[in-house]
């Protein structure tokens, strides 16, 4: 028997009423259960607590010999108040988890990447002042759980951020791979500004747009067959 926290990556319907449901837990990495009758009338509540990006506590039968496992028991974690109804923190939301599937595979457990992805949705759902930049913070400290931090070592001469080499430096017109400096200044402000109830950094519609089509890139070319997001088209549209 497995006791852990998890959160709702992706459902998937399985005939009339049930769901394959891929949860990234704490104890264990990213598992799928198999769940019956879910969308019968006595287990609406059921349903609702396996929305994605959920974070829930749940007993589940184990067996490392399976791909596929049984919930016993699953209640929620923590109950989101303003992410569900809010346009925005949705969307955000949404674009998280998306991310976070793209970049973690099988069962390989990783306690401090589960808990910056649950308190990033908690602090998520409480900011009373929806910070447009949440999800860039959290794509780029993402980085560092996953391999390839990005170095902060801008300065006057190193003023161009090297997509492939993950570090400032001075800007090349023949290395496709440099950033030109305007953008690796708003690069640097990111790396620099914390996560807050306040919005500390301010960056135009049209700057954001770049630094996250420039933030997609350099995962792309840090993780092998990452694919295309389908999120941030969604995200752009209602910003």
């Amino acid at each position: 028997m497995l006791h852990t926290k998890g959160i709702v990556f992706r459902t998937v319907r399985f005939q009339e009423s049930s769901l394959i449901v891929d949860v990234y837990t704490e104890e264990k990495g990213l598992m799928s259960f198999f769940m019956n009758s879910v969308f019968h009338s006595k287990n609406s509540r059921l349903s609702s607590l396996l929305q994605i990006g959920q974070s829930l506590d749940l007993v589940a039968y184990y067996s490392d010999k399976k791909e596929l496992h049984r919930i016993k028991e699953v209640s929620p974690d923590y109950i989101y108040s303003s992410l569900p109804n809010h346009i925005h923190k949705a969307a955000v939301a949404t674009f998280i988890i998306e991310l976070c599937r793209h970049c973690i595979k099988g069962q390989t457990p990783n306690p401090e990447l589960f808990q910056y992805i649950r308190r990033c949705l908690i602090l998520l759902d409480r900011q009373e002042d929806f910070d447009p930049n949440f999800h860039l913070k959290f794509m780029i400290r993402f980085c560092s759980f996953i391999g390839f931090n990005p170095v902060n070592n801008f300065s006057e001469s190193n003023n161009s951020f090297d997509l492939m080499n993950a570090h400032f430096t001075s800007f090349d017109i023949h290395n496709k791979y440099c950033v030109d400096i305007e953008k690796s200044k708003n690069l640097n402000k990111l790396l620099n500004d914390e996560y807050s109830s306040e919005k500390t950094l301010h960056l135009q519609y049209e700057a954001r747009s770049q630094m996250l089509e420039l933030l997609i890139l350099y995962y792309k070319l840090h993780i092998e067959q990452f694919g295309e997001l389908k999120s941030p088209s969604v995200y752009k549209s209602i910003l």
